[in-house]
C-alpha cells in the first residue's frame, strides 16, 4: 500500500493507528510525504509503524518526478508529494490510499488502483 500524507494524518486523528500497527501490511511512501508530517505528536504516532520510504535525494530523481508530472497531467494543481506517491504506486503496481479528492482524480486518469478513504 502506498500512503499519502492525508491518510497518515487521518489515521492518527481518528485514533486507529493501533489497528494499523497490528495489521500485516507493507506501507510505502516517499520522503516528500514524510516531510509533510511536521507535528511532533504525529511523528511519534507514526514512529511505531513499519514504513518503507522512497527517498528523493538526487537531482535525477527530481527530474524523473517532474517528467512524470508533466506527462500525467501538468495542469492539475497537485503538490510534488502527491505526484511522488502517484509515481510510486504506478511503479510498484500497488494501490494508493488517499482521502484527497484531487489526488484521486489524477490517479483515476493515470489508471492507478485506488483505495479510497472518504472521511
Amino acid at each position: 500500500m502506498i500512503y499519502d500524507a492525508n491518510i497518515f494524518i487521518d489515521v492518527i486523528d481518528m485514533e486507529i493507528i493501533k489497528a494499523l500497527r497490528e495489521a500485516d501490511y507493507r506501507i510505502y511512501t516517499t520522503s516528500l510525504v514524510t516531510n509533510e508530517i511536521i507535528r511532533t505528536e504525529q511523528k511519534v504516532a507514526l514512529s511505531g509503524l513499519q514504513i518503507s520510504i522512497y527517498r528523493y535525494d538526487s537531482i535525477e530523481q527530481y527530474a524523473d518526478l517532474y517528467a512524470f508530472k508533466d506527462s500525467v497531467h501538468p495542469k492539475k494543481n497537485l503538490s510534488d508529494s502527491d505526484f511522488s506517491v502517484l509515481k510510486l504506486a504506478l511503479d510498484m503496481s500497488v494501490p494508493l490510499y488517499t482521502s484527497d479528492a484531487k489526488l484521486r482524480s489524477v490517479a483515476r486518469i493515470s489508471r492507478i488502483l485506488l483505495a479510497v478513504f472518504d472521511f
